[in-house]
């Protein structure tokens, strides 16, 4: 997920959401074109926890992409099959 500009510390991983933080007084920066607002967004997905491995979910924020690293169980893994050609 493309998301520049944003602290690793607000994102929220239950459902990739990011939150800004509200102080008193807003300053918003005179830009002549902005890319990416800087506004709170929620992506939600429905995991099946036969196939992923919960327990080794790594999330990473670095220069701008949050990526969400969602390894396969053992037993989910399948061996690739042979196909025959006719």
């Amino acid at each position: 997920m493309v998301a520049p500009g944003r602290q690793k510390e607000l994102f929220q991983v239950e459902s990739v959401s990011y939150t800004t933080e509200k102080t008193g007084e807003e300053k918003q920066p005179e830009h002549l074109r902005h890319e990416y607002p800087l506004q709170d967004f929620s992506r939600r997905f429905k995991l099946d926890i036969e196939v992923i491995n919960d327990e080794s979910i790594k999330v990473t924020y670095t220069d701008g992409i949050l990526r969400l690293s969602l390894p396969n169980r053992e037993q989910a893994v399948k061996s690739p099959r042979q196909i025959a050609v006719a």
